[in-house]
């Protein structure tokens, strides 16, 4: 897959105004339709409005959290979205501003029309780098008294790939708060960051787990009339060798996600990772000996047969059990099979703390003297920590 950018600018990089073109230039826009026949295109909702009509014979994807009535029209409520499907054709990004803002940094071609004139706009194509590209020469043209040069961009060098970051947590450390703080942050400091938390329930895989090991009846709702916990009547006490080969499943089934963002350098914040397998797993193995050898045939299974990247860098939001079943008592939440398991959390937040010093992981404490510290300044530590990581 490629993503290709395709626009026709002003000597100011005007693109439009009142979400309009601004040039007439019949043949121009003969030029864009060659290139994007039979192609799947995408845009954001403005450019999607202001067609007189609906772009024939190419697939169309706007990014957008609005509905639209078509059901030939595909939506993504951000680029994130659409690029954690790998898509194998090539990506043509039409338009508008931000839409072409936002893949500028991970564009493999341009195809620009450079206009020779200049006039009033609202909208503007983003400045870039041009050394970062081989430039062609595709043809000179003049129509309606205005000169204008078809250019063909094409990056020189591979993009550098993304960092990929493990927040890993025991018990209420409040990890899928802390992610979706984090990436609020990072991407107001225009930083390309993404995420992903495991199990990922919305996948086949990861429904599997949440609905025959973690009894979440909402995902198996016709299995669970009667009042059954979870398919696997263990639940947490499930032999350790079955319940790894579930979660790793899981992992590598969704890898292609994580490969497609890392490789257009966009930043992979995972809630969760392999070394939760690890403490959940591990953590119920008494014997140290024997413990220490499942967190080798995990790590051995996960990235090394499953081929998993190892992360760049894993924090540990460690909130300890007792100050855990406080904030328990406010959760509205039905817990799952585990949550309800004392020894199993206990065993698990002792497996999570040996962990991170066997591999030097960065524990990030939620409770200052026993007394739970605010989510917005456990968020600051860690978000400075990851800026620091990523900004190198």
């Amino acid at each position: 897959m490629k993503i290709i950018l395709i626009a026709a600018i002003g000597k100011n990089n005007e693109l439009g105004k009142n979400n309009d073109l601004i040039w007439n230039l019949p043949n121009d826009l003969k030029f864009f339709r060659q290139n994007t026949l039979n192609k799947t295109v995408v845009m954001g909702y403005n450019t999607y409005k202001s067609l007189p009509n609906k772009l024939k014979n190419r697939k169309m994807i706007v990014l957008t959290n609005r509905k639209i009535d078509d059901e030939e029209i595909i939506t993504y409520k951000n680029e994130y979205e659409l690029l954690k499907n790998e898509y194998k054709e090539d990506l043509y990004i039409i338009g508008g501003e931000q839409v072409y803002k936002t893949f500028i940094d991970i564009a493999d071609e341009l195809y620009i029309t450079k206009i020779d004139a200049t006039t009033k706009a609202d909208t503007y194509f983003p400045k870039f780098n041009e050394t970062n590209y081989n430039k062609q020469i595709i043809d000179n043209n003049i129509e309606n008294e205005i000169s204008y040069t078809h250019i063909k961009y094409i990056r020189k060098n591979k993009l550098e790939k993304g960092k990929l970051i493990s927040i890993e947590g025991t018990d209420c450390s409040g990890k899928a708060t802390q992610t979706s703080l984090l990436l609020e942050r990072l991407r107001k400091d225009n930083i390309k960051v993404s995420s992903i938390s495991f199990p990922m329930y919305d996948s086949p895989t990861g429904a599997i787990i949440g609905a025959c090991l973690l009894g979440k009846s909402y995902l198996c709702n016709e299995y669970f009339k009667d009042g059954i916990g979870s398919w696997f009547e263990e639940g947490a006490n499930i032999d350790p060798l079955v319940a790894i080969d579930l979660y790793a499943a899981d992992r590598r089934y969704n890898l292609p996600k994580i490969n497609a963002l890392l490789n257009r350098g966009i930043n992979v914040i995972l809630d969760r990772y392999v070394t939760s397998n690890m403490a959940h797993r591990g953590g119920m193995i008494l014997d140290k000996k024997q413990r220490l050898e499942m967190y080798e045939i995990i790590k051995q299974k996960e990235y090394v047969l499953n081929k998993l990247p190892y992360p760049d860098a894993t924090y540990l939001l460690y909130m300890p059990y007792e100050q855990a079943c406080i904030l328990k008592k406010n959760r509205q939440e039905i817990p799952d099979v585990v949550e309800n398991d004392e020894v199993y959390l206990k065993n698990g937040e002792k497996a999570y703390l040996e962990l991170a010093n066997l591999y030097n992981y960065d524990i990030i404490n939620c409770t200052n003297k026993e007394e739970i510290r605010k989510v917005e300044d456990i968020n600051e530590e860690l978000y400075h920590k990851v800026k620091k990581l990523i900004r190198g």
